[in-house]
């Protein structure tokens, strides 16, 4: 008997879930997290270097960032909490990246910073960089701005009965 022409077929063919593929990146992304959160400590060759890019990169906004890996990770699963929502994510990039370039650390805020300078002026860069901050929060928390100014006025209004 002959043998067949033609490829092999493959000896070992992984049939995974959606759900179990969604989890194991789930998993990689939050671990990614979780590595950049210890390596705030700089114990060990490799935490340090991994702390030391993150700062040359972000420099001190680099604190959110494990929030948002976490944050990202938790999307991917079927977790039914606020963390896990889309908004939280968004709202903290666009956080993380204004406040880097409203205090120019690193060089992804040294280089926005430039820009936006160059563009509409120093004063006008601090403006934009404060909108946008403040736009990042409003998504973070889904709320409005009647909703920040009820806030300040009620609790104003308890103030003043102190």
């Amino acid at each position: 008997m002959a043998r067949k022409k033609g490829r092999r077929s493959k000896p070992y063919k992984i049939n995974l879930k959606k759900d179990t593929i969604n989890s194991v990146l789930a998993v990689l992304i939050m671990g990614i997290g979780g590595l950049i959160a210890v390596s705030f400590s700089q114990q060990g060759l490799f935490l340090t270097k991994i702390y030391e890019l993150g700062q040359g990169f972000l420099g001190w906004p680099l604190i959110f960032l494990p929030f948002i890996f976490i944050s990202g990770g938790l999307m991917l699963t079927s977790a039914k909490l606020p963390v896990a929502n889309p908004h939280v994510l968004l709202g903290s990039v666009i956080s993380m990246i204004s406040l880097s370039g409203l205090t120019g650390s690193g060089t992804l805020g040294f280089g926005i910073r430039d820009s936006i300078t160059t563009l509409i002026s120093f004063p006008g860069a601090i403006i934009f960089f404060l909108v946008g901050t403040a736009i990042g929060f409003f998504i973070i928390f889904e709320t409005s701005i009647e909703d920040l100014i009820n806030f300040i006025h009620t609790s104003k209004d308890k103030m003043s009965v102190l």
